[in-house]
């Protein structure tokens, strides 16, 4: 069965922890996706200086436990950081920040982080190939998975380039999570799935416009040009256990919950 989650940020960044889990669970989801910005919890997003040893066993048992108290599942933990920069200082500490966080998702709940793959330019895919490599490491040791999420301003910007850099990579430990949104510009939905479905464990819905120059621009789900019941569909298919609502806001949230759930009544219902 096909879960309906949330990105934590949806609900506001100056939420406490506690507070964010309720209102997830009053809107009627059954899980998040983990974005550390809260009041009482600030770890998300990454800067350099940002210094996760005060992510203690005791809070990482307290943000867990705010969620999952009321039935809530913590589905991902978000940790985008860009693998494909330069080589560097920053690019090294970007490296030992996602690491770190891999080494405390599972004390989080979850089974799985979320990253970019990083921007574009020269020799770009090569970088994020070494960076998820190094990444990789961890996340085997810890039983971790890290899902990268294609975009066609980043080094992975299609279908077929995150499963080039799945192939590079060598893992099992390296999955995607799947916005159609990000690629609709470059693949159609269908395509998608073809070529990424059997390492897809994750999703985002929020939707797409692509003008005339052939930019997007990205509403909230329903309000653009994602085919949501073919999507839907292929998620149930491919046996995809959530999806996870981004680019919402507390004005429309409950809107884009419906028009999700109705989606899936529909498709469970044909």
């Amino acid at each position: 069965m096909l879960k309906l989650g949330v990105t934590s940020t949806v609900y506001g960044r100056e939420r406490t922890v506690a507070e964010a889990a309720r209102l997830a669970r009053e809107t009627g989801f059954h899980g998040v996706q983990l974005s550390m910005a809260f009041a009482d919890a600030a770890f998300y997003p990454y800067r350099p200086d940002l210094d996760l040893g005060t992510l203690t066993p005791e809070l990482r048992q307290s943000i867990r436990g705010a969620y999952t108290d009321l039935g809530l599942e913590v589905f991902c933990v978000s940790a985008y950081t860009d693998l494909a920069q330069p080589y560097g200082d920053a690019r090294a500490a970007a490296i030992e920040y996602m690491k770190a966080l891999i080494r405390v998702t599972k004390d989080l709940g979850a089974n799985a982080v979320i990253t970019e793959a990083g921007t574009r330019g020269f020799e770009a895919f090569e970088r994020c190939v070494e960076g998820f490599r190094e990444v990789i490491e961890v996340a085997e040791a810890e039983g971790v998975y890290v899902c990268v999420e294609p975009s066609y301003r980043q080094a992975v910007p299609n279908s077929y380039t995150a499963a080039g850099l799945i192939e590079a990579v060598g893992s099992e430990y390296l999955k995607v999570l799947l916005d159609p949104a990000n690629i609709l510009c470059y693949d159609a939905v269908d395509r998608m799935f073809e070529v990424l479905g059997a390492h897809i464990i994750y999703a985002h819905a929020k939707d797409c416009v692509v003008d005339e120059k052939g930019d997007p621009r990205f509403p909230s789900a329903g309000e653009g040009m994602v085919p949501y019941h073919r999507f839907v569909e292929l998620l149930l298919e491919h046996e995809v256990p959530a999806l996870i609502v981004e680019y919402a806001n507390m004005d429309n949230i409950g809107r884009v919950h419906g028009f999700l759930t109705s989606i899936l009544a529909d498709v469970l219902g044909s």
